[in-house]
């Protein structure tokens, strides 16, 4: 069975949860039969690995986690499908209404919930200097730096008096060295760093320090 390394969920950064969840559903199978496998550890451990595992078989646990898809009809039927032989059926406590109004109505008001928290995000007055360090840290990686570079020139702008600006500018022209070489001698297949999560990435294939 092919299967894919787990991603821990990040407790703050939340826009890197995605990969996390998609981790989980990539795995879905091979994590309920080792949680299967663990139940019948003695206290505590399993205790939860028992709950984690009913979590795990219940329909309204896997809708959560595959709540991504805009088409709601397609992405109801999808995930209908795909759920047929990890979890029990989609059912109400009271057959008010058919289940796949219910999930419906979950749908929409978690699309609403995220809509709301990208706005709020996203018009924070830092935002534009948040892009310019990622932009930054990603430039820097990939080429030499020098102060006419506009993401460094706004870097020294901000934090002028709060770092050693001619010590930064000695490291940037370093970075670009250090990532070819991190990138060489583990075989890492990386042409180019586009994705802070690429040099969490190459930062964890060696030992700093």
């Amino acid at each position: 069975m092919p299967y894919s390394n787990l991603t821990s969920l990040c407790p703050t950064r939340w826009t890197m949860r995605a990969e996390s969840y998609n981790s989980l559903l990539n795995n879905y199978k091979l994590v309920q039969e080792a949680l299967y496998t663990l139940i019948e550890e003695k206290g505590g451990p399993g205790i939860k690995t028992n709950g984690l595992h009913e979590q795990m078989n219940k329909f309204y646990f896997f809708f959560g986690l595959k709540l991504d898809d805009i088409n709601f009809k397609l992405f109801y039927t999808k995930v209908l499908k795909e759920s047929e032989s990890l979890t029990d059926k989609p059912i109400l406590a009271r057959y008010r209404r058919p289940p796949k109004q219910f999930y419906r109505q979950q749908y929409m008001e978690s699309l609403e919930i995220v809509i709301n928290m990208l706005q709020n995000r996203f018009t924070q007055k830092n935002l534009k200097l948040l892009c310019n360090v990622e932009q930054f840290i990603l430039y820097a990686a990939n080429n030499s730096l020098d102060d006419s570079n506009d993401y460094f020139q706004s870097i020294m702008d901000f934090c002028y008096g709060d770092i050693d600006i001619e010590k930064l500018k000695v490291e940037a022209l370093m970075i670009v060295d250090f990532f070819q070489s991190v990138i060489k001698t583990n075989q890492m297949n990386i042409k180019q760093i586009t994705k802070i999560s690429t040099i969490w990435e190459v930062f964890n294939s060696r030992e700093l320090g």
